[in-house]
């Protein structure tokens, strides 16, 4: 497996993309993602590098800040297999997520399974990051959970671990019982009425 270039600094990394224009989608992701650590802005990043198209600083940037240098080297590897389409939609999805189906782009590609493409893994990305056929986090489970049992009251939890953010839904089968549910919330609708 050949590993990513290393560079001492950003002058090193920008003479490589500049010197080297035959380097993979996943070596000029990593270029473009060390030079937004190192401070640069996206149109300071596309005038070093000579980069006419705006949204493709976007891309790279986007998979050199998300994906790991593991996941950057499998890409480097396999530039014909999994390219910047696949790659910017696996990006969004938590760390968890994204090596496997970088690696299931593979093993698809290897036996011969076409059906890899760019829009099928964004649909994919997109129903992962939406909570869809993923199993529900255990402690987002055991928390739910406690919740229901201290509350008396069925609740749901939906959590996007890639937004880190979701959404409480309490049952109530009552008035009463949503008045109860409000005023521990902290709201007490007879005040504004």
């Amino acid at each position: 497996m050949e590993n990513l270039p290393f560079f001492l600094d950003t002058e090193e990394a920008i003479d490589h993309y500049k010197n080297h224009h035959d380097c993979t989608d996943a070596v000029k992701s990593y270029i473009v993602g060390l030079l937004h650590t190192d401070g640069f802005k996206n149109s300071d990043i596309r005038a070093a590098l000579e980069i006419n198209k705006v949204y493709l600083v976007t891309h790279l940037k986007r998979a050199g800040t998300s994906l790991s240098e593991t996941e950057l080297t499998l890409w480097h590897n396999n530039p014909r297999a999994i390219t910047l389409g696949h790659v910017r939609a696996i990006a969004k999805l938590p760390r968890s997520e994204r090596e496997e189906l970088l690696r299931s782009l593979l093993t698809g590609r290897q036996k011969g399974d076409n059906n890899k493409s760019v829009s099928k893994y964004e649909s994919l990305a997109n129903s992962l990051a939406k909570g869809e056929s993923v199993e529900k986090d255990a402690n987002i489970k055991k928390y739910e959970e406690l919740m229901q049992a201290t509350i008396g009251k069925v609740v749901r939890i939906k959590y996007n671990q890639a937004k880190q953010s979701g959404s409480i839904t309490v049952d109530f089968f009552s008035l009463d019982s949503l008045d109860d549910i409000s005023k521990s919330l902290g709201f007490d609708a007879s005040k504004h009425m």
